[in-house]
């Protein structure tokens, strides 16, 4: 934790400095025009991280006892997968699929559903 914060501090150390220099300059400019017991004291990067940290701090515990008392994740449902037969493959599994032909010698919609309906159980 300790190294990803050293890690975290480094990598945004340019923007916070920036951040604070622009509250510094804001705080200068409305301590001009304000009486003496209304002045706003300067602010340095230091006392920004320790507050951050102080207010932040619950909610990390308390993401860490949310996720190792959740239940496992488990692996996300297959994907549709795009091969020669497009979408129908996708739908019908993949597998081989038998082709049903009514009395008459005719690929109707009624065998087309029931072939689609069909699980290959093999």
């Amino acid at each position: 934790m300790r190294e990803y914060k050293a890690d975290w501090e480094a990598r945004e150390s340019k923007f916070h400095s920036l951040a604070v220099e622009d509250l510094n300059a804001k705080t200068r400019s409305y301590n001009t025009i304000a009486p003496y017991t209304a002045r706003k004291p300067y602010t340095t990067l230091e006392q920004e991280l320790k507050a951050c940290y102080k207010d932040v701090v619950p909610q990390i515990i308390e993401a860490i006892r949310t996720r190792t008392l959740a239940p496992p994740v488990r692996a996300p449902a297959k994907g549709f997968n795009r091969g020669a037969a497009g979408i129908l493959e996708d739908l019908t599994g993949g597998g081989k699929q038998e082709l049903h032909v009514n009395r008459e010698g005719e690929f109707g919609l009624r065998e087309f559903v029931r072939g689609f309906l069909k699980r290959d159980s093999s």
